[in-house]
């Protein structure tokens, strides 16, 4: 079984071309700030704007330039393969694991629904800014910053598990800056979104691990956004 330096070094091995770790450390640090401070702007936004509510044009342009963008320019800047470092290979493999992991979250939507109401049913006449906006690009987007970027990044400095939980950690943060914004924060159903959006990390941070391919968070995180939506 390896060592935590050697699990480390091959996890930085994988990657490619090794980052200047101060120039890491001090973006990643830099990126943190900011993107807490974007999601904060946009949800104070969102509350006070019938536009950004009624629109997917504007959510996802603001999602890709201000959450995406600074991780793949960075990533080109310190002359890493976008491929190795966000995991974006074995395309094939990753689409084997999503849609059979995402397929499941679903099914487990409708039997849980069914045997907590007696009935259930799935909307597929979900508004566009619900479909563009939550369940298609919201998996590209925050998986390409979560378990792309973040886990790959703590992955270089510490054991799988603990940069799984770590990557966790920040993405329900990140959530929770939303929720308390839009005033979300509805006793007891927050006790539920807490635990479902960590374990939710925990588990795309696992089943990149083991298909090695970010293809499969980005159609997990879909499915499950649209069973959050479609399935009553």
């Amino acid at each position: 079984m390896p060592t935590e330096v050697e699990s480390v070094a091959q996890e930085k091995s994988s990657l490619g071309a090794p980052i200047n770790s101060q120039h890491e450390l001090t973006f990643l640090c830099a990126y943190l700030t900011f993107l807490f401070s974007a999601q904060a702007a946009y949800a104070y936004l969102y509350v006070h704007s019938i536009f950004l509510q009624t629109t997917f044009v504007v959510p996802i342009a603001i999602r890709l330039s201000a959450w995406t963008a600074p991780v793949l320019v960075y990533l080109i800047v310190a002359k890493q393969s976008l491929i190795n470092f966000l995991k974006l290979g074995n395309a094939r493999r990753g689409v084997v694991w999503g849609v059979g992991v995402g397929f499941s979250i679903v099914l487990l939507n409708l039997v849980g629904g069914y045997v907590l109401r007696g009935h259930v049913g799935v909307n597929f006449r979900l508004p566009a800014n619900y479909w563009f906006g939550a369940v298609v690009t919201v998996g590209l987007s925050e998986e390409v910053v979560f378990r792309g970027f973040l886990l790959s990044a703590f992955s270089c400095r510490k054991r799988f598990w603990v940069a799984n939980l770590l990557q966790a950690a920040v993405f329900l943060a990140i959530h929770l800056t939303g929720w308390a914004l839009m005033h979300q924060f509805i006793w007891p159903n927050i006790v539920q979104q807490i635990a479902y959006v960590f374990l939710l990390g925990v588990m795309l941070g696992f089943v990149r691990y083991k298909s090695d391919s970010l293809w499969a968070c980005m159609l997990i995180h879909s499915f499950s956004n649209f069973a959050a939506l479609a399935v009553k």
